[in-house]
């Protein structure tokens, strides 16, 4: 076989073993989108017997490693966490709806809590208006008019919903926002 042979069939070997790869990666994607929509399953077997093997934690990450309980697949896997928000759950209190979002916490303001920091956020002018016009127009049309909005202004009823004064101060905060970039 002659070199150039060789190299064709080099170059053919590694076109194959890259294609296989993003194949794998394909399906370990579809895996993942699939445990984190609620079908925890293992991604070698589909098995839906598994446990939790070991548990660690650093900082505010957790770590739950998952072995397959089938006999002929035993496979593991590892799954982090993160915990975003935390709330104080009181006897004497109605605080259902009043947690506590982590992140405000993570701002550039030595770690103290800000409201006005929390939500913000970097937008071009294309993304500001967006958000603005869906603003305006959730509170003209209110939120029974199609879709899961009331799911996803509420987190699946983990917050409260905006009343329309809150509303209001967002859609004011939004655009008087010095994060918003201008684009041409």
């Amino acid at each position: 076989m002659s070199t150039r042979e060789e190299n064709i069939g080099a170059a053919a070997r590694e076109g194959q073993e890259m294609q296989d790869q993003q194949e794998v990666r394909r399906g370990d994607l579809k895996w993942a989108r699939e445990w984190r929509d609620g079908n925890a399953r293992c991604p070698y077997c589909a098995g839906t017997e598994f446990d939790i093997v070991d548990l660690n934690a650093e900082g505010r990450m957790r770590y739950e490693t998952f072995r397959c309980k089938t006999n002929a697949c035993k496979a593991r896997w590892k799954v982090e966490y993160r915990e975003t928000a935390l709330i104080l759950l009181r006897d004497d209190a109605d605080c259902e709806d009043d947690w506590i979002e982590l992140e405000i916490f993570d701002q550039s303001n030595g770690g103290q809590p800000s409201t006005d920091d929390h939500a913000r956020r970097t937008f071009t002018e294309r993304e500001a208006a967006t958000i603005l016009g869906a603003l305006r127009y959730w509170q003209r049309e209110g939120a029974m008019t199609a879709g899961h909005e009331r799911d996803i202004e509420t987190d699946f009823d983990r917050l409260k919903p905006l009343c329309a004064e809150e509303v209001d101060a967002l859609y004011k905060r939004i655009n008087r926002s010095d994060d918003v970039r201008q684009t041409s």
